[in-house]
């Protein structure tokens, strides 16, 4: 069988959830309705789901609101970070499940070098 490999797979890593709902409180009535959705938080429901189709990858994503819709730069850079920090880090763990994700980038061409740098050198 091969490999099925899905490019539009979006997750909420907690750590950066936490961290949106923190600096964005007015997404307080989203985020209720966002934590109804399972597998964008529990990789238990998750991998079950992608156990059904065999050997089975995900390229994770965020996905909406966009940080540049809900944060300034400043703060937008520091949500990207988290955000490609927690993705980067369900990559290393699960790497047969996560070999990739997609970067959150934030809106500031300026950050947006920096970001890229700092994913390029560390991540």
């Amino acid at each position: 069988m091969s490999t099925k490999i899905d490019i539009y797979c979006h997750i909420y890593p907690d750590r950066f959830f936490q961290e949106m709902t923190r600096v964005a409180p007015r997404l307080e009535n989203i985020a209720k309705r966002l934590r109804g959705i399972t597998k964008l938080f529990d990789l238990d429901a998750r991998f079950k789901e992608m156990d059904e189709f065999g050997d089975y990858r995900q390229i994770i994503s965020l996905p909406n609101p966009a940080i540049e819709d809900i944060a300034t730069p400043d703060v937008g850079l520091q949500l990207a970070r988290i955000a490609n920090d927690s993705m980067a880090e369900l990559c290393r763990k699960h790497p047969q499940r996560f070999p990739a994700f997609a970067a959150a980038l934030p809106v500031s061409t300026g950050m947006v070098t920096l970001s890229m740098n700092r994913m390029s050198d560390s991540l």
